[in-house]
């Protein structure tokens, strides 16, 4: 029998039994546990907890009333208080473990992920196979970053309980944060399957998607999502995030105002603006959308990068090293933020510095454009523009609304003597400024 149906097939009456108390505690805290709990149940909470704190002052020694009062304080979202009367529970009677399941799910609701999980491991070896406790741990780790070992969870409570919904949801959360796309999405479908309502699927589908480049997937199910929830800001976010991919600026523009002013403390909001604004090329509006990001989150690394990038453009080299090295301290292998390393190291004619940096940047992330670029505008300084025409090229190849390096590759080309392959850049560059100069924000 599974922890959960212990727990609801509790009988107080058989409870209360078990323990031998004297006469006159059966006639005055027993009765009266007895009755608050009858008054939980009948959703009178107040009454419960007055009723309840009448018992334990009768009979402090009684375990059932803390324990029943820990459900009122759990009804009345009173966290810290049903803590307290569970620990206390815990210490009369340590061997009741549904004492101790009920406290990692309160110690899980007041972000005390460590503490929750220790009661989660007292619980395991008894019932090694309940679903819904380690659907509880692996959401535990999911909130302490320890993505492997959610993984595991959530993969053995989906094979316990393969009907569960949140299982699945909370295992495609852990997969996409480990960058398995695929099996995310596959997750994901798995859980709108079972609850067609269950909105967080869809946009966690939807994010699968736009990783994987299939954006009309992505929209439909961002759009769904927005459809019923019409302020649902992480929706907003991701459709956005996929038209500003597509280059339909302007249609993004609305979707970001109106994340923006349903949450405006959701970080990703902002992250995304100066998203659209690096593509817009309006490196005043990187800084400021990248500053508000930071208000909302100090912690965010990519953040810190996007102002440090922003400053860089806007030609204020030092101000950006110090939002550069906050962005490499939150997290030292951020390779966007070591490609700006490589940049300031470019322009400080530190070359072997800024070739360094680029090569590690482009060992561990072959597919990013922007390291190729840089490795351009390294080989233009060592003047062999051959090569940094190639290394544009790739660049181009794996960005192709890359703007910047269509506009290097035509005035290199046009210096190589290559006039027509020139004037195809050169334009393409002109036609993709035309596209982002009519956009506002």
């Amino acid at each position: 029998m599974t922890l959960t149906r212990i727990f609801l097939a509790w009988c107080w009456v058989g409870i209360l039994c078990c323990f031998a108390w004297s006469q006159q505690a059966l006639s005055s805290g027993t009765e009266l546990a007895q009755k608050a709990e009858a008054l939980r149940k009948a959703g009178s909470v107040d009454d419960a907890l007055k009723m309840y704190d009448q018992a334990i002052g009768l009979d402090p020694t009684f375990p059932m009333a803390y324990f029943g009062r820990s459900l009122v304080y759990d009804a009345k979202k009173r966290y810290d208080d049903e803590v307290t009367d569970l620990s206390k529970a815990i210490q009369l009677r340590p061997d009741i473990l549904t004492f101790y399941y009920n406290r990692a799910i309160a110690l899980f609701r007041l972000g005390q992920w460590s503490k929750s999980n220790a009661d989660f491991v007292r619980i395991i070896p008894t019932y090694p196979r309940d679903p819904a406790l380690r659907q509880f741990r692996g959401f535990n780790f999911l909130n302490q970053r320890e993505l492997e070992k959610a993984e595991a969870e959530f993969a053995l409570a989906v094979s316990l309980d393969p009907k569960n919904a949140q299982s699945h949801l909370g295992y495609a959360t852990a997969l996409i944060s480990l960058g398995k796309y695929g099996p995310a999405e596959s997750e994901a479908s798995k859980a709108i399957y079972l609850a067609p309502d269950l909105l967080p699927a869809y946009q966690l589908r939807g994010d699968c998607m736009r990783f994987t480049q299939r954006s009309a997937e992505a929209i439909a199910d961002y759009s769904y999502v927005i459809s019923k929830e019409p302020g649902n800001v992480e929706a907003l976010e991701g459709r956005a995030g996929v038209l500003i991919d597509l280059q339909r600026f302007q249609e993004a523009v609305p979707d970001l105002a109106k994340a923006s002013a349903s949450d405006a403390g959701f970080t990703h909001v902002y992250v995304t603006y100066s998203y659209l604004a690096f593509r817009l090329e309006k490196w005043d509006k990187v800084v400021e959308f990248s500053r508000k990001a930071i208000e909302a989150n100090a912690d965010l690394s990519m953040a810190w990068n996007n102002l440090a990038y922003g400053l860089l453009m806007e030609g204020h080299t030092e101000d950006a090293k110090a939002p550069l090295k906050k962005a490499l301290e939150l997290d030292p292998s951020n390779h966007l933020a070591i490609n700006n390393e490589a940049l300031i190291a470019l322009r400080s004619s530190r070359l072997l510095d800024a070739e360094s940096k680029i090569n590690t940047v482009l060992v561990a992330h072959p597919d990013f454009a922007y390291g190729y670029f840089n490795r351009a505008l390294l080989l233009v300084k060592q003047d062999r523009t051959d090569l940094a025409v190639e290394a544009l090229t790739t660049a181009i190849e794996l960005d192709p609304n890359f703007r910047q390096a269509y506009q290097l590759r035509g005035e290199l080309e046009r210096k190589l003597g290559k006039t027509a392959l020139a004037a195809s850049d050169l334009k393409r560059s002109d036609a993709m400024l035309a596209l982002i100069t009519g956009v506002s924000l």
